[in-house]
């Protein structure tokens, strides 16, 4: 259905699979699916603004276009002092009747991830569509690394977003003495240990 051809930093970095707008570098063909381009240490070169660059490895922005679509969509990252992902801002970029410009109302929004000290996740915030808030997930019931709970204080917004079904224990996944996971309430998932 395509061709793909990727390109790399001098770091080793994956840059892009196709490329997805135009520009005095090679790759960009309106016919491919899927086009994607990641931005470390280089930002804003598709007017995607207020992304840090990043030195480290870690993704500061990424652009995409599949298809026909007109618009670039792309995800901004921003990360804590230890290098955890904090905020995750989406937008799409269109044209308003002047010129192209890019769009950030929330949509697909993931922020104020907190973690605990041993890096374990303890809360995050998920958007989709224009301001609509559909978790405020609360990770909780820890057994060392090992996660008991998800609460979502948004409450169900079906189909979408995170199902909570929180038994009355408190406790919506087990795991087998190798620490694998053997159940999850929040997705009527219930198995017994396998024993070898």
């Amino acid at each position: 259905m395509q061709k793909l051809d990727y390109a790399y930093n001098i770091r080793g970095w994956l840059n892009s699979i196709n490329k997805p707008y135009s520009d005095a570098s090679s790759g960009y063909d309106e016919s491919d699916l899927f086009n994607l381009e990641l931005h470390y240490n280089i930002t804003n070169m598709t007017g995607l603004w207020g992304a840090r660059p990043q030195f480290n490895g870690n993704i500061a922005e990424q652009v995409w276009k599949s298809g026909y679509d007109e618009y670039l969509r792309g995800y901004q990252y921003y990360y804590d002092k230890a290098n955890r992902l904090d905020t995750a801002t989406y937008g799409f970029k269109y044209y308003n009747g002047y010129g192209m410009t890019w769009n950030f109302t929330e949509k697909y929004d993931e922020n104020t991830i907190i973690y605990d000290r041993n890096g374990n996740i303890k809360a995050l915030q998920r958007y989709h569509g224009s301001w609509n808030r559909i978790n405020d997930l609360h990770y909780t019931n820890y057994k060392g690394n090992q996660l008991g709970a998800v609460q979502d204080w948004v409450g169900p917004i079906a189909p979408i977003g995170f199902q909570d079904k929180t038994p009355s224990s408190g406790y919506d996944y087990t795991y087998d003495v190798n620490g694998n996971t053997i159940s999850d309430y929040n997705k009527s998932i219930t198995a017994s240990p396998i024993i070898f």
